[in-house]
């Protein structure tokens, strides 16, 4: 049986059952160590913040707990282990980079075409963290499970753009050649370095895009 004990009228945390021995305390899950204020979001976009800065050796869980001021307790409350932590990482990563992105440019609407250019121009618009998406990719050359998320993420991508260009031309050895083009220019623009004008990467990012656009009317023609 369980009871409350009551000082001065008001009600303290400690719960006690009874038992053969008397009364004992019932064990309750420890707050030790989480911040009122650090959610899973918290270590989430601290987590995604550092990969991106310094790779996958920022993970650490004591650079982390000092990045955020706290102890330990605070992530074992949220997360059962560093496995557990990873795969929302990366989770809220394809959430972030992919999913919300296809999203926004759904919810923008328009035709294919213009939804192919509103994507390029989201995609080069500093919305997408290429510092992260690279560092997951050079992880990916040792991570079996990270390997397997890109191939997901890549998978989810193409097939976007693929859906859009299919819907211009019938020929589907273009609107393959379409997506690996457009999505591999989306790479190439952020990977690149390279000293120009604002003014003049917009043209030349313009002429790119119409250049792989035009490729649908000249699978029509056939």
């Amino acid at each position: 049986m369980e009871v409350e004990i009551a000082v001065k009228d008001k009600r303290i945390a400690t719960v006690v059952q009874t038992g053969p021995g008397g009364l004992q305390p019932r064990r309750r899950k420890s707050n030790a160590g989480r911040k009122p204020d650090v959610t899973p979001e918290n270590w989430l976009e601290i987590g995604l913040r550092e990969l991106g800065r310094k790779g996958p050796g920022s993970l650490r869980l004591d650079a982390l707990c000092k990045k955020l001021g706290i102890t330990k307790g605070s992530f074992y409350w949220y997360f059962s282990g560093r496995a557990d932590f990873m795969s929302k990482l990366l989770r809220t990563w394809e959430e972030r980079e992919t999913l919300a992105l296809i999203e926004h440019v759904e919810m923008l609407g328009g035709t294919p075409a213009e939804k192919l250019r509103k994507l390029f121009t989201e995609a080069n618009s500093g919305r997408v963290n290429f510092r992260t998406e690279q560092a997951i990719r050079h992880w990916g050359h040792s991570e079996p499970a990270i390997r397997d998320m890109l191939h997901k993420v890549d998978h989810e991508r193409i097939e976007y753009l693929r859906r859009q260009f299919a819907a211009l031309t019938a020929d589907s050895v273009i609107v393959e050649t379409q997506a690996t083009l457009l999505y591999s220019l989306i790479f190439g623009e952020a990977m690149i370095y390279r000293r120009e004008e604002r003014g003049r990467r917009r043209q030349r990012q313009d002429a790119a895009f119409h250049a792989v656009m035009r490729m649908s009317a000249a699978g029509s023609d056939r």
